[in-house]
């Protein structure tokens, strides 16, 4: 009997999120909850419900959309679209020995005194006039990728949606396991 009100009350505020909630204790010593306000019983507080938004189609919402922030003016040029391309989301890249290419589209092209500035894990790790970038000492597991462009005085004029992908390596200690012959 005990469960079921644990059970009861896990799934309480579940399903009443903007109810008010009342405790009642009978005579037997029973507990009882209710949405009716019932003679001697008390009113119980129920803290409010994460929610999700499902606009996303169940991504985070920093990348919902192949171009993140709005471009910011640049002299006379807006940055219309600027993605990763490569590696694309959820990627995994087998058997890497460390290198991974990034790769960014600009549109239109990357203006006199800008630069693409790559981040891994949440660190710089390269910066440059170009749209293509090779990083080393990437190893196996999860890594999240991101690209900004920055004008001469460093400032931030674009971003894009970071990128999470996954680098597999071969076990060089069991070779023959079935999951190394991808």
């Amino acid at each position: 009997m005990k469960a079921l009100y644990i059970v009861f009350l896990v799934l309480l505020p579940l399903s009443l999120p903007a109810a008010q909630v009342y405790k009642i204790v009978r005579p037997d010593g029973t507990i009882e909850f209710t949405d009716q306000p019932v003679k001697n019983s008390e009113t119980i507080n129920l803290p409010s419900v994460q929610g999700y938004d499902s606009s996303g189609g169940g991504k985070p919402a920093a990348q919902s959309s192949p171009t993140a922030a709005p471009a910011k003016q640049n002299g006379n040029s807006e940055y219309l679209q600027f993605a990763i391309t490569s590696p694309a989301t959820e990627e995994t890249i087998p058997n890497t020995g460390g290198v991974v290419s990034v790769s960014v589209n600009v549109s239109p092209a990357l203006q006199k005194g800008d630069e693409v500035v790559i981040t891994l894990d949440g660190k710089e790790v390269a910066r440059g006039a170009s749209t293509s970038f090779s990083l080393s000492e990437v190893y196996r597991g999860a890594h999240l990728v991101g690209a900004s462009i920055v004008d001469s005085s460093g400032s931030v004029i674009r971003q894009a949606n970071p990128v999470t992908f996954y680098v597999f390596q071969q076990s060089r200690l069991n070779p023959n396991n079935p999951i190394n012959r991808r």
